[in-house]
């Protein structure tokens, strides 16, 4: 191949202990088979032969593999960097130790509200599940993970997406990724207050890098206004 492989999303499970309202695998309620180890070795030995150098273990919630530990082992001996992509709901701290030794690289975390009432509109859970969420995040910057704040933007939470990225750099976040759920057609009003909203975040001086997607699973670097304007709207 000319050009390495940038990336893998390995979806180890669609199990999940959560029912969010954009799940388009409709994870916890549709079962569907698993890879099995030797299957998933295979996989990313022959990912790594065609050049690829990061993975992105996904579901449904991939803590609810008992063998998520073994899972990254395996990418680790083929000096693979591994992102982990989770609710962070099921994180404990014999866990994120394990993952420490292990050389798991960085943790990404959904984050749809900087409260529980916004929260909870997006991924229906109890107040102290949120609570433990929050806990969590902050537990992972403490272990020394690089952590990423996953949002899906919805009309619902708009106006607390500068409240999201506040304290994800409060927290020490490394990366705040948006994803925009809109329907294939999209208002003009709707799409002039989406980009008002990132406007005010492109305004905050802090490391954060604000990542959006494009078509086809591209990842671009929002940089501007105009820049995410033109990419994303």
């Amino acid at each position: 191949m000319s050009k390495p492989l940038p990336k893998l999303d390995l979806n180890v499970t669609n199990r999940c202990n959560f029912r969010c309202i954009h799940c388009c695998f409709n994870s916890g309620e549709t079962m569907l088979p698993e890879f099995s180890l030797d299957k998933i070795k295979n996989i990313l030995k022959e990912f790594k032969t065609l050049g690829g150098e990061r993975i992105d273990i996904t579901g449904g919630e991939p803590l609810l593999r008992p063998d998520l530990p073994k899972i990254i082992k395996i990418g680790k001996d083929l000096n693979l960097k591994i992102e982990l992509v989770t609710n962070s709901s099921l994180l404990t701290d014999e866990k994120l130790k394990l993952f420490k030794q292990l050389g798991l690289d960085a943790i990404a975390i959904s984050l749809d509200g900087s409260d529980y009432q916004t929260y909870k509109k997006i991924r229906p859970i109890k107040q102290n599940i949120y609570k433990l969420i929050i806990e969590n995040i902050q537990k992972c910057v403490n272990y020394g993970f690089p952590v990423k704040i996953n949002t899906v933007v919805f009309n619902s939470n708009l106006d607390d997406l500068a409240k999201i990225n506040e304290l994800a750099i409060k927290w020490g976040a490394k990366e705040h990724g948006f994803y925009i759920n809109r329907p294939k057609k999209t208002k003009a009003h709707d799409r002039e207050v989406i980009t008002n909203q990132v406007g005010e975040l492109l305004q905050h001086d802090s490391s954060l890098h604000l990542w959006s997607p494009y078509a086809k699973e591209k990842w671009w670097l929002i940089t501007s206004l105009d820049d995410f304007s033109r990419r994303i709207l």
